[in-house]
């Protein structure tokens, strides 16, 4: 992004599939123009202070939400944001590099929710049968892995 004004230079297909895709596919606009929706949540003014102080700035797990009304949706990206500056030191604009990790996010959010509703009924599990149950199935991906990692029939010794 160049200038005080953050005038998007160049993006990645996945940048603009990410921030909505159609009419948002664009260059040589300030990114407040194709996201109106940044600036309540302070990602332009981010950017300012990017640019104002020269100081790098990392976002890890950032909510964002992309569209507005029954359009946004929520999105969670990793991201850095580092000044770009010229031969002679001064800063000419802002360089942002991110991935999205909503899919992350939610499978996370997930699987702390299945935690929660497995641990309760592991404590209860009668501790014997569980152990009976479980040590066949250890015997046999033991017996796979030696397998698979060349240990020959299945046999170790």
């Amino acid at each position: 992004m160049a200038g005080p004004a953050h005038v998007l230079e160049a993006a990645t297909p996945a940048f603009f599939a990410a921030i909505g895709g159609g009419r948002r596919e664009r260059t040589g606009v300030p990114p407040g123009e194709l996201m109106p929706e940044l600036k309540a949540q302070g990602f332009l003014g981010l950017l300012d202070q990017v640019y104002r102080s020269g100081e790098r700035h990392v976002g890890r797990d950032s909510r964002v939400v992309i569209g507005a009304a029954d359009q946004a949706r929520e999105a969670y990206f990793d991201f850095t944001c580092e000044a770009r500056r010229d031969a002679a030191g001064n800063i000419v604009g802002v360089r942002m590099i991110g991935v999205e990790t909503t899919q992350v996010k939610h499978a996370r959010r997930q699987a702390a929710e299945q935690r929660a509703l497995l641990e309760p009924i592991a404590r209860q599990a009668p501790l014997p049968e569980v152990l009976e149950g479980m040590c066949p199935v250890i015997d046999e991906v033991c017996r796979r892995s030696w397998t698979f990692a060349g240990g020959g029939s299945g046999e170790r010794r």
